[in-house]
C-alpha cells in the first residue's frame, strides 16, 4: 500500500471492505497492511487502525510446501512426518516450551496479536492445535482485535497502529 496513490489504497481497501461485508455481514472496523507495511498517508486514507502483530509465528516460512519438503528429505521423513514435526515445533516455541530466537522473542501474553498467513494447509494443523492446547487452560481467552480493544477500555483510533492490546504499549 505504501507504493499507492491515495485514490489506488482507497480503491482497494474499499474493494476488500466490499467483500468483506458481502460475505459477513460485517463491516471492516480495522486492518491488517499486507506484510505490515503502511504509513502515515495509507493510515490517514484508512481512516482505521492498522493492526500488526507482536508474535510471528515464522508459518510463512517453515510452513511453506517447499520448506516442508526439504526438511522432510534433510531429515529422512515422509511430507507429513515434517509437517506435523514443523508444527508442533512452532507450537512448542509459541507455548515456551522451546526456545526459538525468532518465534520465542514474542510470547502468547495478554494482549497478544499473533500473525498467522491462511494460504498453507499446515498454518490450519498449527491455529488448530493451539486453540487446542489454549482451550484446555483457563489462562486464555480468544477475542477479536476489536473486542480486545473495547475490552481494555481503549477507543480505537484513527491512524493508531496496534501491535499488541495492552494500554501501555500501544504504538
Amino acid at each position: 500500500l505504501t507504493e499507492l496513490s491515495e485514490e489506488e489504497i482507497r480503491e482497494q481497501l474499499g474493494t476488500v471492505h466490499e467483500r468483506v461485508k458481502e460475505m459477513t455481514g460485517y463491516d471492516i472496523k480495522v486492518f491488517r497492511p499486507p506484510g505490515g507495511h503502511d504509513n502515515d498517508s495509507v493510515r490517514e486514507v484508512a481512516s482505521m487502525p492498522s493492526i500488526k502483530w507482536s508474535v510471528d509465528t515464522r508459518d510463512w516460512e517453515y510452513l511453506n510446501e517447499p520448506a516442508l519438503i526439504k526438511y522432510a528429505e534433510e531429515n529422512d521423513m515422509t511430507y507429513e512426518e515434517a509437517r506435523q514435526d514443523r508444527v508442533q515445533y512452532i507450537l512448542d516455541a509459541l507455548m515456551g516450551r522451546i526456545y526459538d530466537k525468532e518465534i520465542s522473542y514474542g510470547s502468547i501474553k495478554h494482549g497478544a496479536i499473533l500473525l498467522f498467513h491462511d494460504l498453507y494447509d499446515a498454518t490450519v494443523d498449527l491455529v488448530l492445535a493451539l486453540v487446542d492446547e489454549m482451550m484446555e487452560s483457563d489462562e486464555y481467552v480468544f477475542l477479536t482485535v476489536s473486542e480486545a480493544i473495547e475490552s481494555e477500555g481503549i477507543v480505537p483510533a484513527t491512524g493508531h497502529v496496534y501491535n499488541t492490546i495492552w494500554p501501555r504499549q500501544i504504538a
